[in-house]
């Protein structure tokens, strides 16, 4: 992927947050729809119930010719009984309470069910309560469909999403990996272009030093004198390496070799390198192939700075 494809990506992911965001919003309002299309369903049956019921209570009063009877017993209840709960509540209150309770009951009844309404007026009404019923179990089914809609979109988000955010940190892996290859090598450009084939003595060994930490090494220095042939020891986990520098004009011959292979073993090292800014005789380098000790010189001391002769800690 081109340069800043992270960034892309998670532009992509920004946008499929806010759509996923907006999806379920929408979900949310089609569920609050959809149960309140389910309650007008349900109120609306219920009224269609009791409009049927109370035809059909008028109709059982007409066709048992009870009419008269019954408004006499509202009337009766409407007015002869709440005297009868007053006065049954102030010795009695429970009685009382159910006295009137009963009274009010049948009054209601005699009003509602006989004088109220005819089967006209409950036909209307039973049809308005249809209609309302009907046409809330349509948008139900309208409000199904869309759920469907939204929950495919949001399964389709939540795919994206899960395919994106992977590939995000793996580019964004990829990006930092680049951005430190390409801080190494600038730093690895620079310390070539130092005078290094000029330095002789510690300021060879200080580069040299700067050289491995580049690399990513632990760096140990050996004390002046006394230091078996061993310059510096360079340390990566476990492994100890034994490095003899020479800052040399001329030609390393066989005794840089034999001095560190020397030393290796005192310095508790399993590995050596000779290191110069000059080169190696045909028998230093034979030795040192012998005894697998790495020469570093002049040839290949680019390699060596670009972390090629020793790979990168």
């Amino acid at each position: 992927m081109p340069s800043g494809a992270a960034e892309l990506i998670q532009q992509k992911i920004r946008e499929a947050k806010g759509k996923l965001a907006d999806l379920q919003a929408s979900q949310d309002a089609i569920l609050a729809e959809q149960k309140s299309a389910a309650t007008q369903i349900k109120r609306s049956s219920n009224a269609v119930i009791w409009e049927k019921s109370k035809q059909r209570c008028r109709r059982w009063v007409d066709e048992h010719d009870v009419r008269t009877f019954v408004l006499i017993g509202g009337l009766f209840a409407s007015l002869v009984l709440p005297f009868a709960f007053v006065a049954a509540i102030l010795r009695q209150p429970v009685a009382g309470i159910v006295v009137g309770l009963i009274s009010a009951a049948v009054a209601f009844a005699a009003y509602y069910f006989v004088l109220c309404g005819s089967d006209e007026t409950t036909r209307l009404r039973v049809d308005h309560h249809e209609l309302a019923k009907n046409q809330a179990k349509q948008q139900l089914d309208r409000l199904q469909d869309s759920l469907k809609l939204v929950n495919r979109d949001i399964t389709g988000t939540l795919s994206q999403l899960s395919a994106w955010e992977p590939e995000l940190a793996r580019q964004r892996a990829q990006e930092d990996e680049t951005r430190r290859k390409n801080a190494f090598d600038n730093l690895s450009k620079t310390l070539y272009e130092e005078r290094w084939r000029e330095l002789r003595g510690i300021d060879f060994e200080n580069y040299v030093a700067r050289v491995f930490q580049h690399l990513g090494y632990q760096v140990e220095e050996t004390p002046t004198t006394g230091d078996q042939g061993v310059d510096l020891i360079v340390i990566a986990g476990t492994k100890r390496l034994a490095v003899q520098i020479k800052g040399y004009y001329h030609s390393v011959g066989n005794s840089a070799v034999q001095e560190v292979v020397a030393g290796m073993k005192l310095h508790q090292c399993s590995q050596t390198s000779v290191v110069t800014n000059s080169k190696f005789t045909k028998s230093a380098i034979d030795l040192a192939s012998a005894n697998g000790c790495q020469c570093i010189g002049e040839d290949n001391f680019e390699n060596f700075i670009y972390g090629q002769v020793f790979p990168r800690a």
